[in-house]
């Protein structure tokens, strides 16, 4: 009985890891991710994720200039959307996309 109790949990175990999917985006630089404007960007807008699933409530493709479009990425998971802030960061530092709005930057 013991073994198939055992027997049961390992296959068990292996069929719920065998359906985690992996992991699609690279990391951010860990000084960026962790650094105080972020933390305070996160904060600000979402809460940290608490207030809205949006982290970092980027607009999407279709967001115009009366119309935002937050709801793209509200069922994205944690590592894309640091990805993605990471790139916009990238491109457009952290003033334009977030510090005019939410005074972290």
């Amino acid at each position: 009985m013991k073994v198939l109790v055992i027997t049961l949990v390992l296959s068990l175990t292996l069929v719920a890891s065998s359906r985690a999917s992996p992991k699609h985006w690279p990391d951010p630089p860990a000084w960026w991710l962790h650094s105080s404007y972020m933390t305070c960007v996160r904060y600000q807008e979402s809460k940290d994720g608490r207030a809205s699933p949006n982290i970092y409530e980027m607009q999407g493709p279709n967001a115009t200039a009366s119309d935002g479009d937050y709801d793209w990425l509200y069922g994205a998971p944690r590592a894309e959307q640091d990805y993605l802030a990471w790139l916009l960061w990238k491109r457009s530092g952290c003033h334009q996309p977030w510090g005019r709005y939410d005074g972290c930057c």
